[in-house]
């Protein structure tokens, strides 16, 4: 089979010449998206490994071939231009290369959060209305109930193979066994704004709004971090967040572009990645404090041979206490080149939007370090004027790798660009190196394990309960989970009662894990609640 060009380097194509645009300009060239990244990789380095997991490698020339075929089937099997596909699934090889194979045909990935609950699910079905939700064995029987509860038409498959399930191939081989021909897709036209990926963020209203991740976003954010976390080529990144987070498919991709590999976990165990990365010796991984220390704290990391580990990208609001002793536990294990990188960023931006970058990190561990190129941020007040240098403001960006909007909210959207920034919501300062702070939140996030609350959301669930006349949910610092989530109640509901309402309706990251009962909650002169006092007392 010859080899395709890549379509932004078309050395030994003999067939780029019936691709030019009327201006002898190679039409690809044009509008560049994410699937480009695995044409190049495959054209200049098809033997080198782009996936692995467990004892499965997959090639960049397999991994296009993959691709290809996968594309194809999708496409045979109903999957159009525009259309949104929905996943709820463990990390799997397979997830990663959908992602890629929808690009070629320029559908929409829509990964939901296996940590939801039904109803939570069912809303973002609803909402985004995909023509194929595709499931693990793990997740079979939340997707058939979620997709119950939206009403939605999509067709469901299983992403895996097993007896129980025939699994997304058997459906694909399926799909082209008219002819038995699988060429590649014909992919949509356009521009690089089309949108890719709607990622689902929590809404402070209590609903998830959908982020409109387009390819010029993808592409433009991974290539201007490369050069912040001084990535090199061939690296091998460690992915094991979930791929219903902005920054496992970020990082991973961030990798890609540099022609690296990644290798894949379906979850989060500190033994299983302490194992992972000794076995396929990787270099980089994304995480978060919670991991980490889990991770020092674990058997196989007392003897584990850590020497290939250069890269250690977390995300935290306040890690100083704890990144010190990461460096020197690594180090210990025989990481003496490693070096820390604090990432900064949101579903609606990506997570780079700064960087403390390795070589300033160990003297500001607590910051979140300066701009990536081609990210600008500017601090404001509540009048949109900048602040002047020192005082907190809000923290607001502006760069061609945000979102290009909320899905079917034109007002959110509105509002989330207002003046022509991103209004991220959080508070910040800048220190006296020159370095962003995070100060506080000006929406009510708790930030937990690495997942995002919205104490709004918590409240509204919680109010619903007839045993609750009133309440306030906010964080409190935890050592182990960054923060913990605390309701403040007024009523006569018991605890355990409260708790196991609030799991029935919500993931159990949001369950308050510590409830606090007043006779009445604190107000302001305007009668809400005064939840800076609340967070003072309990904090």
């Amino acid at each position: 089979m010859r080899r395709q060009a890549v379509a932004m380097t078309y050395v030994g194509d003999t067939d780029a010449a019936s691709r030019l645009g009327h201006d002898g300009t190679p039409a690809e060239c044009v509008a560049p998206r994410l699937h480009d990244i695995v044409e190049h990789n495959a054209y200049w380095s098809p033997d080198r490994p782009a996936l692995l997991h467990e004892s499965t490698l997959i090639t960049w020339e397999g991994f296009r071939e993959r691709m290809q075929r996968l594309a194809a089937g999708l496409e045979r099997g109903g999957v159009a231009d525009g259309d949104r596909v929905a996943v709820l699934a463990s990390n799997a090889v397979d997830y990663v290369v959908l992602q890629y194979a929808l690009s070629l045909v320029g559908a929409i990935l829509v990964p939901i959060n296996t940590r939801l609950a039904a109803p939570e699910i069912a809303y973002i079905l609803a909402d985004s209305e995909p023509v194929l939700l595709l499931h693990d064995a793990d997740h079979s029987d939340l997707a058939q109930a979620a997709a119950r509860a939206a009403g939605t038409p999509a067709r469901i498959e299983a992403l895996d193979d097993d007896a129980a399930a025939p699994g997304l191939w058997a459906w694909i081989e399926r799909s082209l066994a008219t002819d038995g021909a699988a060429p590649a897709a014909a992919g949509a036209t356009g521009t690089w704004d089309r949108a890719h990926a709607i990622l689902y963020t929590g809404g402070t209203t209590g609903r998830p709004k959908g982020a409109i991740i387009t390819h010029r976003r993808n592409l433009i954010d991974g290539i201007s971090v490369g050069s912040a976390f001084g990535l090199r080529g061939y690296e091998r990144f460690l992915c094991f967040a979930p791929l219903s987070h902005t920054a496992a498919w970020d990082y991973m991709k961030t990798y890609f572009l540099v022609g690296g590999s990644a290798v894949v976990l379906p979850r989060f165990d500190a033994g299983a990645v302490v194992r992972a990365l000794e076995r396929h010796r990787c270099n980089g991984l994304w995480t978060v404090p919670l991991m980490l220390r889990e991770m020092m704290r674990c058997e196989e990391f007392q003897s584990a041979d850590l020497a290939s580990v250069t890269l250690i990208a977390y995300s935290a609001y306040d890690p100083s206490e704890l990144m010190p002793q990461v460096i020197e536990a690594f180090r210990a294990r025989g990481a003496d080149s490693v070096r820390i990188a604090h990432g900064y960023g949101l579903t609606e931006a990506g997570p780079f939007v700064t960087v403390l970058r390795p070589e300033e990190a160990e003297g500001d561990p607590g910051s979140i370090g300066t701009p990536v190129p081609g990210m600008r941020v500017a601090l404001l007040d509540p009048d949109d004027r900048p602040v002047a240098r020192g005082d907190v403001g809000e923290v607001c960006v502006r760069s061609a790798a945000v979102m290009a909007g909320y899905w079917r909210k034109p007002e959110e959207t509105a509002a989330a660009f207002r003046g022509g920034w991103l209004r991220t919501g959080d508070l910040g300062r800048i220190n006296a190196l020159g370095h962003l702070e995070i100060v506080d939140r000006q929406k009510d996030m708790i930030r937990t394990a690495g997942e995002n609350v919205y104490a709004k959301e918590v409240e509204a669930v919680l109010m619903e309960h007839p045993g609750v006349t009133d309440c306030a949910v906010i964080g409190r610092r935890d050592e182990r989970y960054d923060e913990r989530v605390v309701a403040v109640i007024v009523g006569d509901a018991a605890e355990d009662e409260l708790r196991e309402f609030a799991r029935e309706r919500l993931a159990g990251f949001k369950v308050p894990r510590e409830f606090i009962r007043l006779d009445a909650l604190p107000k302001t002169a305007a009668g809400k609640t005064a939840k800076a006092e609340l967070r003072k007392r309990y904090r």
